[in-house]
C-alpha cells in the first residue's frame, strides 16, 4: 500500500507558507505542531515537493526539478532529472555520469599510454640486438640473469618489475641497481617496456630515474629471448667459459662485496644517528679492508668502529657528520691494529633486513660455484687462479 505524505492535508498556499517559514529560520517543532504534521523534526524537508524549473537534463534532455534540502546545509537545493535521476553536482552518481566518467578515464589512460610509447620510442631503441651469450662480459651476463630471475617472464619478450621475486636485486639501493641495469640498456639487450612505462616519468628532464626502477617493466631485445637466457646460464655453469671470465669474476665479486660493505656501514652509522661520511673516504676504507678480510669480517670491523665512534661522541662531543667521518677512521685504526698484532676477526652475520641479494646468488652460486661461503665468509682472491 502506497504511503501518504504527512503534508498531504495542506493546501497549496499552506504548503508554500510552510516552506517559506521553514527556510526563514522558524522553529521546526513549532511549525510541525501548527500545521498538524506527523513526522520527525529532522525529516520535514524530505517531504517538500520538488519545484519545477525551465532547465533540461544534460544527460537525457528531460525536465529538471529543484529538490529542497535541509536548511542546516550550506546548499539548500539541487537540480535533479525526473527521468534519469541525474543531479547537477560534480559528485553525481547517476548511470549517465558513471558511464561518462568511465569513458573519460579510459580516454585518459589511452592518451597517457600513447605519450609513454612515443617517449620510449624517442629515447630507446627496440630493434633486435644480435649477440651470443659467450660474447657477454661477466658483469653483463650476471646482471641479465639476475634481472630475469627477479622480474619473471610476462611473455617470451617481456619481463615484470624487479621486485616480483621478493628478493632484493642488488645491495646499495636504487643507485647500484640502476648502474647494473643501465649496462644492459647501453648494450641494447633490454629497454623499458613502453606499454607499462610510468607516464609521469615522461614528464621528467632525466630519461630514467633510479628510484623508479621498481615501477618499470622490461622488453628483451635479443631474438628468441627465453632460449638466449637458457644458453647464457649454460655458459655460466660450463667449465669451458670464455677467456677472461676468471679475472672478470674476481673483479665483479670485489665490486659486489664493496657495495655490501658500504651498505652495511651506512646502515650502522644511521642506527647511531650519525651523518653520511665522505664517499671517497668510505670507498677507500672498504677497498683497504677487502684486501685482507671477508665481507663478514668487514661487518664486524664496521660495528667495532661504530662503537668506538659512539664512545668518542659521548666523551668528546661531535656533530653527526664528524661522528660518521670518525667512524671511518676508527674502522681503519682497528683493522690496522688487528693486522699488526695478529688479532683474529671472527666476523658478523648478515642482518635480516640486509639479506643476500639475487645478484649474489647468480654470481657466486651459478657462475663461481662457491655460494655464500665465497660471497660472504671468505676473502676474495687477489687474482684469478
Amino acid at each position: 500500500m502506497e504511503q501518504t505524505s504527512p503534508l498531504e492535508h495542506l493546501s497549496k498556499d499552506e504548503l508554500s507558507d510552510l516552506i517559506r517559514r521553514y527556510y526563514s529560520g522558524e522553529n521546526v517543532l513549532s511549525l510541525i505542531r501548527e500545521f498538524n504534521i506527523h513526522c520527525h523534526v529532522s525529516m520535514l524537508h524530505q517531504f517538500f515537493p520538488p519545484q519545477p524549473t525551465n532547465e533540461s537534463c544534460r544527460r537525457c534532455g528531460s525536465a529538471m526539478v529543484r529538490q529542497l534540502l535541509s536548511k542546516s546545509r550550506l546548499v539548500r537545493e539541487r537540480l535533479c532529472c525526473i527521468a534519469c535521476n541525474h543531479e547537477d553536482t560534480p559528485s553525481c552518481g547517476c548511470a549517465g555520469c558513471l558511464k561518462a566518467a568511465s569513458e573519460s578515464n579510459a580516454r585518459l589512460v589511452r592518451e597517457r599510454r600513447k605519450r609513454a610509447v612515443e617517449f620510449c620510442s624517442e629515447n630507446w631503441s627496440y630493434s633486435p640486438t644480435h649477440v651470443e651469450p659467450h660474447n657477454l662480459s661477466v658483469r653483463t651476463a650476471v646482471s641479465l640473469l639476475t634481472l630475469v630471475r627477479c622480474c619473471g617472464w610476462i611473455d617470451d619478450r617481456r619481463l615484470g618489475g624487479i621486485t616480483s621475486s621478493g628478493i632484493r636485486f642488488a645491495p646499495g639501493g636504487a643507485d647500484y641497481e640502476y648502474r647494473l641495469i643501465k649496462c644492459l640498456i647501453d648494450l641494447g639487450i633490454i629497454s623499458p617496456d613502453p606499454e607499462y612505462f610510468p607516464y609521469e616519468l615522461t614528464q621528467k628532464e632525466l630519461l630514467f630515474i633510479g628510484e623508479h626502477l621498481t615501477r618499470v617493466r622490461w622488453t628483451l631485445r635479443v631474438p628468441s629471448a627465453p632460449e638466449f637466457i637458457r644458453k647464457t646460464e649454460e655458459v655460466m655453469r660450463s667449465a669451458a667459459r670464455p677467456a677472461g671470465w676468471k679475472a672478470e669474476c674476481i673483479e665483479f665479486a670485489r665490486e659486489l662485496a664493496s657495495e655490501e660493505c658500504k651498505e652495511f656501514f651506512i646502515h650502522a652509522a644511521s642506527e647511531r644517528r650519525f651523518g653520511t661520511p665522505s664517499l671517497r673516504s668510505l670507498e677507500s676504507l672498504i677497498d683497504n679492508l677487502l684486501k685482507e678480510y671477508s665481507v663478514s669480517q668487514c661487518y664486524q670491523i664496521i660495528l667495532t668502529g661504530g662503537r668506538m665512534a659512539s664512545d668518542r661522541r659521548t666523551t668528546k662531543g661531535m656533530c653527526s657528520p664528524h661522528a660518521a667521518n670518525y667512524m671511518v677512521v676508527a674502522c681503519q685504526t682497528h683493522a690496522d691494529r688487528a693486522r699488526v698484532e695478529g688479532w683474529s676477526i671472527k666476523g658478523y652475520r648478515r642482518p635480516p633486513h640486509l639479506e643476500r641479494t639475487q645478484i649474489s646468488h647468480v654470481l657466486h652460486d651459478v657462475l663461481m660455484g662457491d655460494g655464500d661461503s665465497g660471497a660472504f665468509y671468505s676473502t676474495i682472491p687477489k687474482q684469478a687462479t
